[in-house]
């Protein structure tokens, strides 16, 4: 007897972004005082302080699904974020 495992990969995952300045509890930007995170502005100036972190989910998808970058999981102008996984 054999048994036939899907596994359905995430479409559309995004990594977890961190930056000094950024107040996850509040929801906040010190630096820019926008209450968002993560800071539009911050990523719009692709501030050197940001940094990229992947999940579980994200690590899985990339051993399983060979032809996904990295760069795949942002949007095309963010693209420049798969430089900073930590």
């Amino acid at each position: 007897m054999y048994y036939i495992i899907r596994i359905e990969l995430l479409e559309n995952t995004m990594p977890n972004l961190y930056h000094p300045e950024w107040d996850e509890q509040v929801g906040s930007c010190g630096k820019h005082g926008i209450p968002m995170t993560p800071c539009p502005q911050c990523l719009a100036e692709k501030d050197p302080d940001i940094q990229v972190v992947l999940t579980a989910a994200d690590r899985t998808q990339l051993d399983w699904d060979l032809s996904f970058k990295i760069s795949s999981m942002f949007p095309t102008e963010q693209a420049w974020l798969a430089e900073r996984v930590i």
